[in-house]
């Protein structure tokens, strides 16, 4: 056991420098393309490995996304998801910082934003990971006063989609067609943490307009509870095959979510070691390429190297015995 952890550890190890070497690079400060996600995968490794040079080197990165002049108040590539980043690594104690002093001006802009969306009735789908940054800051961070707002959220996003669904099934669409399944995991992702989303509509309705659930979208309204217990595919007990051929983010996703089944993270983990962590690097680099579009290893955290070794961190602490709940909220479509 104690090689198989030495081995973990390697892998990370690898990994988090290629990581920072390439995060030279970066100029975007978001969390999926940017310094902020970069930054948060250094933070993970560098506490896995105790490593304080790491540590530092992500936390220079990380002040670096502070500085960003850029206006999007989004969750993949702006304030949003930067203020995520921010909160997660304060509350859970990597950074020591006041959230409120340090980001309190931007966290009323971004509520600014939502709430002129909201009010101008504003096409709020294509924002709907807004929703993740809010539920963090009012379950993780104490924000009561965004509560209402979340609510509002809510409720113009599940309205919309289910407008947009019903125009769909009058008059198909090419580029709903195209854009929406992206936006569908992302929706069952996020009412997974947030009971407000009741999700049936409007999972049945996509079932009926697309003729049936892809396997990805199976195992996400699985995930969420969803069916009501009817026709419930058993997409976790298909898992490999699941597997091939998913976009590295989808890869790593369900993977997170295999892992912290009780069912399945013995097997899973065994299936991870085998194939991610005790295989040649190069032979792992292959693998990670396998699932990438085109085939170039990135590093960031929306497709890239930064969401493997979240994944990696996420093991060596539950095989480490260690509580890694903490975890369970980085794993965004």
């Amino acid at each position: 056991m104690k090689e198989d952890m030495e081995r973990v550890r390697m892998v990370i190890r690898h990994f988090a420098d290629y990581v920072l070497l390439d995060s030279c690079a970066y100029q975007s400060a978001g969390f999926y393309n940017g310094q902020a996600g970069v930054a948060l995968a250094l933070f993970e490794s560098a506490r896995m490995l105790d490593d304080s040079f790491l540590e530092e080197q992500a936390f220079n990165l990380f002040q670096k996304s502070l500085l960003s002049q850029d206006a999007d108040m989004g969750f993949q590539e702006g304030w949003a998801g930067i203020g995520f980043v921010l909160a997660y690594l304060s509350h859970y104690r990597f950074i020591d910082t006041d959230l409120d002093e340090l980001f309190k001006k931007r966290i009323y802009q971004i509520c600014g934003y939502i709430e002129d969306g909201i009010n101008k009735h504003r096409y709020m789908v294509q924002d709907i990971a807004l929703g993740f940054f809010m539920n963090f800051l009012t379950k993780q961070c104490g924000w009561e006063e965004m509560e209402s707002l979340r609510y509002g959220f809510y409720k113009s996003v599940e309205s919309q989609i289910l407008c947009a669904l019903e125009a769909y099934e009058m008059k198909p669409n090419q580029n709903f067609r195209m854009s929406f399944p992206d936006l569908f995991v992302t929706y069952l992702e996020l009412s997974r943490f947030d009971g407000f989303y009741e999700r049936e509509n409007i999972i049945e309705m996509y079932g009926r307009i697309s003729g049936k659930h892809s396997a990805i979208h199976s195992f996400y309204i699985e995930q969420t509870g969803g069916w009501n217990g009817k026709n419930k595919r058993r997409t976790l007990y298909e898992w490999p095959m699941l597997l091939r051929g998913l976009p590295l983010k989808h890869f790593m996703n369900v993977l997170h979510l295999l892992l912290i089944d009780k069912v399945h993270n013995i097997e899973v983990s065994k299936w991870i070691a085998e194939r991610l962590i005790n295989q040649p690097l190069d032979e792992i680099e292959k693998e990670l390429l396998s699932h990438l579009h085109p085939k170039m290893l990135l590093s960031g955290y929306g497709d890239g190297v930064s969401r493997f070794l979240l994944l990696l961190c996420q093991l060596m602490g539950e095989c480490d015995k260690m509580d890694m709940g903490r975890m369970n909220c980085l794993f965004k479509p």
